[in-house]
């Protein structure tokens, strides 16, 4: 019961927010290589922190990154060649309902059906 599916803009990636083997988690899946494929480490492998119907998913520009909003209000940037969770950024406290990346990926936007916030890419330099 896959909740949110995208694929990277350079073709290399899937990310998809479902249920995996019972628990909650994001995933990534290798397009190109699929020993590859991983489920996310870190806050979104844990399911009490994440709830798939309450993710929204953005892959930067150059596929390097992967945005991950949730419900709690944050936005955890993940670098995805590197395997680590490269920031993490605090919304006013609402759930966020969309990421979005810029064209040239220096920044980002989110919403949580109230206010639309722009981020700058501290992640990107």
């Amino acid at each position: 019961n896959c909740q949110s599916i995208l694929i990277s803009p350079d073709g290399e990636w899937a990310a998809s927010a479902a249920p995996d083997d019972g628990k909650d988690a994001v995933r990534l899946w290798s397009l190109e290589n699929p020993s590859l494929s991983r489920v996310l480490e870190g806050r979104y492998a844990n399911p009490s922190n994440f709830s798939p119907q309450d993710c929204s998913l953005a892959f930067s520009p150059d596929g390097r990154c992967l945005a991950l909003g949730g419900a709690e209000g944050q936005i955890t940037i993940y670098d995805i060649k590197e395997k680590e969770e490269v920031a993490t950024l605090e919304s006013n406290g609402a759930g966020i309902t969309l990421v979005k990346f810029s064209p040239d990926g220096n920044f980002l936007a989110s919403s949580d059906n109230r206010t639309i916030k722009l981020w700058r890419a501290p992640w990107n330099r």
